[in-house]
């Protein structure tokens, strides 16, 4: 129960004390911020479950679901509806307006998801720009625009309501049209299953 900045000041407080002390703590909170900025591991809980115990990175970078992935993150990860075809080991996805490279995915989730295409294409905000210059673009119209001083959250809002938030450091001002484009690149996308699980690609 204290004021933001008070707040801020406490956890760098807990985490020097840790630290420097060399102690083991379990740490309780709601705010992933915090299990974040403190944790060296975290477990991350659904509905009274563990769905991931893993380093504050690897769930930021990988989460195991769509649970995890809408959680951790401010703004959490853009989550998108697809509809996935596999051929030679090869991902490909289409929705509308939203142009993605044929991605290069594990051998033992084709089978997977040639039984159920309506998976989940995931990418966090700062992995998207402001440009149609890219192998991977998702289009929609101007939702906000909202200058955060070191930043700036752009927000779109496509054909099928769902929103998708750019977050984009720059101190230049972002001038945009009623239609916007957003790019990222495949080394970013997460992808899960019609479960709401985390479908492995080459990279990982």
């Amino acid at each position: 129960n204290l004021d933001a900045k008070l707040r801020l000041e406490a956890r760098g407080f807990l985490h020097h004390l840790q630290h420097s002390m060399g102690m083991t703590s379990v740490y309780v909170t709601h705010d992933q911020a915090e299990a974040m900025a403190l944790a060296t591991r975290v477990a991350v809980m659904d509905q009274g479950r563990i769905v991931q115990f893993a380093t504050p990175m690897e769930i930021y970078r990988k989460p195991a679901t769509t649970f995890v992935a809408n959680f951790v993150g401010n703004p959490p990860m853009n989550l998108l509806p697809v509809e996935a075809m596999v051929e030679d080991n090869r991902l490909k996805v289409k929705a509308d307006g939203l142009d993605v490279a044929d991605i290069p995915m594990q051998r033992s989730f084709a089978e997977a998801v040639a039984n159920n295409p309506n998976i989940t294409l995931g990418v966090r905000p700062e992995h998207l720009r402001a440009t149609a210059e890219a192998e991977n673009v998702v289009r929609g119209k101007l939702f906000a625009n909202e200058n955060m001083g070191a930043e700036k959250l752009v927000t779109i809002e496509r054909p099928d309501a769902a929103r998708f938030t750019a977050r984009i450091f720059t101190d230049d001002d972002i001038i945009l049209s009623e239609d916007v484009a957003l790019g990222f690149s495949s080394q970013h996308i997460s992808l899960f299953d019609a479960d709401g699980n985390r479908l492995a690609l080459d990279n990982e």
